[in-house]
């Protein structure tokens, strides 16, 4: 409920001057709940208040949104996965324009100590 009530102040006070930072908008709900809340969100931004925005997100479908609409550009962490003899996988980022392809999240659950 709280993230809910932080995203509607966002949308009724933000100005074409904010700078908005969103993360995982529709977190913890169902799949298509989650996307749908996504979606709405992030047409609005597009369309109708004309800020500065940064979205993280894990739902690559709103990359078709975002290209369609002109109004907004994806950036992406691409990882470069490299083995080392001591600490197993390493990890180096860097940020470029595009939409992650595929997710390492396996990888990273057995870097964290999961697996």
């Amino acid at each position: 409920m709280m993230e809910m009530m932080e995203t509607a102040s966002i949308l009724k006070n933000a100005t074409i001057r904010s700078l908005i930072i969103m993360d995982e908008i529709g977190r913890g709900t169902a799949s298509d709940e989650g996307f749908a809340l996504a979606w709405a969100i992030t047409s609005h931004l597009l369309t109708r208040l004309p800020s500065r925005c940064l979205f993280a997100t894990h739902y690559t479908g709103l990359a078709k949104l975002v290209a369609e609409s002109g109004n907004g550009q994806c950036l992406m962490t691409r990882a470069i996965v490299g083995e080392d003899e001591d600490d197993g996988i390493v990890f180096l980022h860097s940020i470029t324009p595009g939409v992650a392809e595929h997710s390492h999240a396996i990888e990273i659950a057995r870097f964290a100590g999961i697996m």
